[in-house]
């Protein structure tokens, strides 16, 4: 009986310590990735917005108002995109963002011609498209990934971790008991059969 319960008991204790060393690292580089996805995925974002916004940039600071194309065409997963006067005015916008207020209330100023703000809704890119104040700015609004809504990466995140780290626990659980169940019936055999063979009697002259 205490052949049986010592493996299992040692089972138990190893399985418990891999888990819970499986459960900090993990958790550990969850959190690292969830800096790296909060970091990273908003400034892909905002470079996307900011080049659609400067290829606008030239039509606006060469083309006269009253010749710019309405609504302007545009391609991609981007659809609002607006020309504003140096007052916030809309002069022209895509089909999606035409009949809508400006999207930015406060114009960048000629000593900073990139504004950037986001909200639970969308992440916005101003230009402006000259160094004077009257230069017209083009605003680029792209919607907010759904991954920077609320808490739903580090739900994901945890859910990851979780069936990773119970994955790692299955995985040494049933080691454990594969190498437990192999000492047993090691234990079991003859003597003679643990210590193999008996060897040959050296050869006599």
């Amino acid at each position: 009986m205490i052949a049986i319960c010592r493996p299992r008991s040692s089972r138990a204790r190893c399985t418990t310590i891999t888990a819970l060393v499986a459960l900090t690292v993990l958790a550990a580089l969850g959190a690292a990735a969830d800096l790296a996805v909060r970091h990273t995925l908003p400034q892909e974002v905002y470079r996307l917005d900011e080049r659609v916004a400067r290829q606008w940039c030239v039509a606006a600071r060469t083309v006269p108002p009253s010749r710019l194309p309405d609504p302007l065409p545009l391609s991609g997963d981007i659809d609002m995109v607006q020309i504003t006067d140096a007052r916030g005015t809309v002069l022209t916008a895509s089909a999606a963002a035409r009949d809508r207020p400006a999207l930015l209330g406060l114009p960048p100023g000629p000593g900073d011609p990139v504004a950037r703000l986001s909200s639970k809704q969308h992440m916005i890119v101003a230009v402006r498209a000259g160094p004077t104040r009257t230069a017209p700015i083009v605003v680029v609004s792209h919607p907010t990934p759904a991954l920077l809504n609320g808490h739903v990466l580090e739900c994901l995140l945890v859910a990851l971790v979780l069936a990773l780290a119970a994955g790692v626990t299955a995985v040494a659980w049933t080691a454990l008991g594969r190498l437990g169940a192999r000492g047993l019936r090691d234990a079991d055999k003859p003597v003679d059969q643990q210590a193999g063979p008996p060897a040959d009697p050296p050869a006599t002259r």
